[in-house]
């Protein structure tokens, strides 16, 4: 198994929302991204540990981190639904 040098957990730890398991990746360290808009920008995800992004969104368990905010996704997983995970819905 290969490591990613590129990115790394910094906190892994329980949501103050729901308890849920959270982490947070930082991306960006050795290679910057292909993003021209980002650039040699580190970038952070927080995500939940225990389930794949996408999925967390399909199931509406995304609230572990967005909790009620307004620019979380609708659940419906397509672009229209914009907000902080768009770039996981069009990557």
């Amino acid at each position: 198994m290969s490591i990613n040098k590129n990115g790394v957990v910094v906190w892994r730890g329980a949501s103050e929302i729901d308890g849920a398991p959270i982490v947070m990746i930082v991306t960006g360290l050795t290679s910057k991204s292909q993003n021209s808009k980002t650039g040699a920008m580190m970038q952070t995800w927080i995500l939940r540990e225990d389930m794949d992004p996408m999925e967390a969104m399909r199931q509406n368990v995304d609230v572990s981190i967005c909790g009620a905010c307004l620019l979380r996704q609708c659940g419906s997983g397509s672009v229209e639904c914009v907000g902080c995970v768009q770039s996981w819905v069009v990557s």
